[in-house]
């Protein structure tokens, strides 16, 4: 029987009990600032940023989210039928009492996100790496000549990201935008929020903060242990919760409590458009249940009993989400976005095959926008007429969308409600009016939610088909 294996995220002195060495294999990351870390969790960047809120709460949080980061790129699956993962994480923590309480909204996190079980165990922190951590305090970011921040926005350099950033700023709010800056991507975030101060000359050029949280690579050749930081789950299920985390952070050091995601309601609900797409590997960043989830968590992590994760496109399709940048003059940025799964991998484009570049052609068509520029052309892309000719091995998962299309179409409304999972069990993430504090009234908005998605899949099926005659 192979040993199960437990991540060890260590902050400061301290190891292990042995109990736990008894029955599992010990696997130490060590996390901290600067290269000396296994992890480098960008301690030192979240502490000049912050202030004086930066405090063990957020310390706390940041260790534990990296440590659940490099379980997540280690800890592979056993194949198709054993899917599921146990992951064992133990991480040393200021507050050991007050993280026990946080195991089993961690572990939900976890259980809605990727449907792996998470065993926690929180180890007491010898408090000087904390102190350390929030000594030299010279606050980078100040507002004092322009506005400060009243929300938080995910921006990722996607297309359903960057008209999110163009909606919240038309509808009035004063983002900042939170990027997680990964190689050449970094780059495209700056070009395209450049982009929005252009169009929005009230936007500050301090409104984009990219932060750097990652595992230490060079670090890791440099211990002769480079097999480890190499991704070997590939699908990286659990990579939201660690950004929401870093997000929630930030947020709660501006005292602003609205963490906005925008992404479309199709990609957002996670739909199984045949049995064969209904795998254990499906990715679900922006499933209403795991934002649901993910806001709990943080809410207590942080003690912010008014934070909220929303997502103001749950109820729109994406080629609706493009036609409302589109309406603000945004048409040449959107072809300059990415949203490509290997983009990391093949430089910064589409490549035009995998599935979020599969959904992106349709959408761009939904919204009459053609694809130009460097990043709209995609290599291989969904031929206009002579579709079924797609030489593309998602050609098949196209023929699927659109016979699950036909069958929407055909049963209309009443036969979502009745048969569709990702309506039946809707829920309203979107908080309401972007443009004001997440609204009160949790309830009844929940109870329209079925409804209000039977209606995006409808308008979506009615769109496919007409793209794909």
């Amino acid at each position: 029987m192979t040993e199960e294996v437990l991540i060890f995220g260590k902050v400061g002195r301290g190891t292990v009990p042995g109990t736990v060495r008894q029955t599992k294999q010990v696997l130490t990351v060590l996390l901290g600032p600067g290269r000396n870390s296994d992890f480098n969790t960008w301690a030192d960047g979240f502490s000049r940023f912050l202030g004086p809120r930066w405090d063990t709460r957020a310390f706390d949080l940041l260790n534990v989210m990296c440590a659940l980061r490099a379980a997540d790129r280690y800890i592979r699956d056993q194949g198709m039928f054993r899917a599921r993962r146990r992951i064992s994480l133990a991480v040393q923590v200021s507050n050991p009492t007050r993280w026990k309480r946080l195991a089993t909204p961690l572990s939900t996190v976890v259980k809605t996100l990727s449907n792996d079980v998470l065993d926690f165990y929180p180890l007491p922190l010898d408090p000087e790496p904390v102190a350390v951590a929030a000594r030299n305090i010279s606050a980078e970011l100040r507002f004092e000549r322009c506005r400060k921040p009243d929300c938080i926005c995910l921006f990722s350099g996607g297309a359903d990201s960057f008209a999110g950033a163009a909606h919240l700023l038309k509808q009035g709010r004063h983002p900042l935008f939170v990027s997680h800056a990964v190689g050449p991507v970094s780059g495209l975030q700056k070009r395209l929020f450049n982009d929005l101060i252009i169009k929005f000359k009230n936007l500050d050029p301090r409104h984009l903060v990219q932060l750097r949280p990652r595992p230490n690579t060079a670090r890791a050749r440099e211990q002769g242990h480079g097999l480890y930081w190499k991704p070997r789950d590939f699908l990286q299920r659990l990579r939201s919760a660690f950004f929401f985390s870093q997000a929630a952070i930030i947020a709660r050091g501006l005292e602003a409590n609205d963490i906005f995601m925008c992404e479309n309601g199709l990609i957002g609900a996670a739909i199984v458009f045949a049995p064969i797409d209904d795998s254990p590997y499906t990715t679900r960043p922006a499933e209403p249940h795991f934002l649901r989830a993910m806001e709990n968590f943080l809410r207590q992590a942080l003690a912010m009993p008014r934070l909220a994760i929303r997502n103001p496109f749950q109820f729109m399709t994406k080629g609706e989400v493009l036609t409302k940048a589109i309406r603000l003059g945004l048409a040449d940025s959107l072809n300059r976005t990415v949203s490509c799964w290997r983009s990391g991998n093949q430089g910064v484009r589409n490549c035009g095959h995998c599935v979020p570049c599969l959904f992106r052609q349709l959408a761009f068509s939904e919204a009459n926008l053609p694809p130009s520029g460097e990043f709209g052309r995609y290599r291989g892309p969904i031929p206009l007429r002579k579709w079924r000719q797609w030489d593309s091995t998602e050609l098949s998962r196209l023929k699927d969308i659109r016979l699950y299309c036909q069958k929407v179409v055909q049963g209309g409304l009443p036969y979502l409600l009745a048969n569709e999972l990702a309506v039946i069990d809707a829920i309203d993430i979107t908080g309401g009016n972007a443009g004001a504090p997440a609204a009160d009234g949790r309830q009844i908005r929940d109870e329209d939610a079925p409804r209000k998605m039977a209606g995006v899949i409808l308008r979506f099926a009615r769109a496919t088909l007409q793209r794909l005659e």
